[in-house]
């Protein structure tokens, strides 16, 4: 199965992702291995948990594009951030430091895993608010929800697009977090997966074409098209 993968810290040097150019290069070929046809790369952006990086994003992403024109032929190359979340967030994407994904009005963005519950629903209302399209990060793995998924449901009913991290669904993010996944899986509040790659090794390196098999076994193969390709790719275009 081809896959798009839409949330992967593979730049190197430039968040707690990949160190090196070497473990860039793994990274990506080894997601293009396993079948991943369409990548939109998405550093962390906070000035203050991560510095001004911007520099040093689009060197990065400069010589990975190179890299794939030379070794991955059939690889599609976007670039986007993941926003960590803070009150007055959205200004650094409407001055342009922080980057939709693709340049369309979808925003990938996260919070700490045990932020309040207000403070994340507020956020999310304010990314509403200031015309992007919210995509929440790993919206499985935030503790506020782990007793209140009803509200994740209606956030999806509300426009928001819900991303789940690849590896959830089996456990490596611990049995809490497998279980908010698959009570999210079951009830079809999961809009997208995304493998959320930090390293090229097995402890930050967490495989699409794995979360896309269990997905198709247990959900079906309409299910694994749609949250492992196709809603990617529509977002990416900017589509509905």
């Amino acid at each position: 199965m081809l896959l798009a993968d839409m949330h992967i810290h593979a730049l190197y040097g430039v968040d707690d992702g990949a160190r090196t150019e070497e473990e860039m290069r793994a990274i990506v070929t080894k997601s293009y291995e396993e079948g991943v046809r369409v990548m939109c790369v998405t550093p962390h952006f906070h000035p203050r948990y991560f510095g001004d990086n911007r520099e040093g994003v689009q060197t990065a992403f400069d010589g990975l594009k190179e890299y794939a024109r030379e070794n991955l032929p059939k690889l599609m190359l976007f670039r986007g951030n993941e926003l960590r979340y803070d009150k007055g967030a959205p200004a650094w994407v409407n001055q342009g430091d922080c980057h939709t994904l693709n340049g369309t009005d979808y925003l990938l963005f996260d919070f700490l895993m045990d932020d309040d519950r207000d403070f994340i629903v507020d956020g999310v209302r304010d990314i509403q608010r200031s015309g992007y399209r919210p995509v929440l990060a790993h919206a499985e793995r935030y503790t506020a929800f782990h007793k209140d998924w009803r509200t994740l449901r209606s956030m999806k009913e509300d426009g928001v697009v819900i991303q789940m991290n690849a590896g959830s669904l089996e456990g490596d993010y611990g049995r809490a977090i497998m279980k908010q996944a698959r009570t999210l899986m079951d009830y079809g509040i999961v809009d997208v997966v995304g493998s959320d790659t930090h390293r090229p090794d097995s402890g930050r390196y967490y495989s699409l074409a794995r979360t896309a098999e269990t997905i198709r076994k247990k959900y079906g193969e309409a299910a694994a098209e749609a949250l492992c390709r196709r809603n990617i790719i529509e977002i990416l275009l900017g589509e509905d």
